[in-house]
């Protein structure tokens, strides 16, 4: 699956790369499982458990199904390091053109022969993520319950949020405002 000297792991805990320590021992077993790496005792318990198999076989898979609870980490700890680890994006991210548009924008461009825009859609999402400042501390409801700010980018409320998009457009989180307790008291009226 990957050229790349680092392993899974390696390249989502290696400080110059994803820089990420907080993945779960489940979520390390997953991923030790898919590329075929050694597993610990505990991930191995995890493994069988999760497989029902009684041995691992330490071997790289090219397909994995993973079932998962809500909020377990299937998407950003284990699909989306996958998915950055892979060679053949990062050939096209490494591919990327800069181009000057007669306006004087510059264009992310891939070069000549490549079709996919996959890395163009990564490339200008991660730029725009380093151009973002990041989550302000925790702060204390009125009602004394403590709330995270979330991140206005990966806001898991920004569907039923009625401060959504405005958020993102200052930058911070404006407070979790429910549209659809707005919209039943509308409906009551």
């Amino acid at each position: 699956m990957s050229d790349l000297p680092l392993n899974i792991v390696e390249f989502i805990r290696h400080q110059d790369v994803l820089n990420d320590q907080s993945h779960s021992v489940a979520q390390l077993a997953c991923l030790k499982s898919i590329y075929g790496l050694a597993l610990s005792p505990r991930e191995m318990e995890i493994y069988c458990r999760g497989t029902g198999r009684e041995t691992y076989d330490a071997r790289e898979h090219r397909e994995a199904t993973m079932v998962g609870g809500r909020q377990s980490g299937k998407t950003t700890k284990i699909a989306a390091p996958i998915a950055l680890f892979d060679p053949e994006l990062l050939r096209q991210l490494r591919n990327l053109r800069e181009e000057r548009t007669d306006r004087g924008q510059i264009d992310v461009r891939p070069t000549y022969g490549m079709k996919d825009d996959l890395a163009v859609a990564v490339a200008l999402a991660a730029s725009e993520l380093t151009k973002r400042p990041s989550s302000p501390p925790p702060f204390i409801m009125p009602t004394g319950e403590p709330h995270f700010r979330p991140n206005p980018w990966t806001c898991e409320r920004q569907a039923i949020c009625q401060n959504f998009p405005f958020c993102m457009d200052v930058g911070v989180c404006q407070g979790f405002v429910d549209e659809r307790l707005i919209g039943q008291s509308a409906q009551r009226s």
